[in-house]
């Protein structure tokens, strides 16, 4: 698999798209008629996508917020509106990468295949 990023400019919220990552220093540079101007890497989240897509078929990033679906079955139905099926988890969570992973906090870490989830505009 091919790494994929993208560039969230913080201030403004929107995602960048001429914007390059120095590989030699792993700064954020701007590519404006092929001139390269390092920029302050506070103002910007690199976000690399986790391979996984949501149950819509979007692409999901590190970064991303997501909610998600508990299979109650498979766990006895502890969760809440459990009994059977699958429950909506009303609380959105975070894509994050951990221990090498990519998944979720929640009761414990939660990797992204393990359950039905989408990503959310917050």
């Amino acid at each position: 698999m091919n790494k994929k990023f993208r560039i969230l400019n913080k201030s403004t919220g929107k995602y960048e798209c001429k914007m390059c990552i120095y590989t030699d220093n792993g700064k954020i540079g701007d590519v404006s008629e092929c001139v390269h101007n390092e920029i302050d890497s506070d103002d910007f989240s690199i976000q690399q996508f986790t391979g996984v897509f949501d149950k819509n078929g979007k692409e999901v990033y590190e970064g991303d917020m997501i909610r998600w679906w508990w299979d109650t079955e498979e766990d006895g139905g502890y969760f809440p509106g459990g009994g059977g099926g699958y429950s909506l988890v009303e609380t959105p969570q975070k894509v994050i990468f951990k221990n090498g992973c990519f998944g979720f906090e929640c009761d414990r870490f939660r990797l992204l295949f393990q359950e039905k989830f989408e990503v959310i505009d917050i």
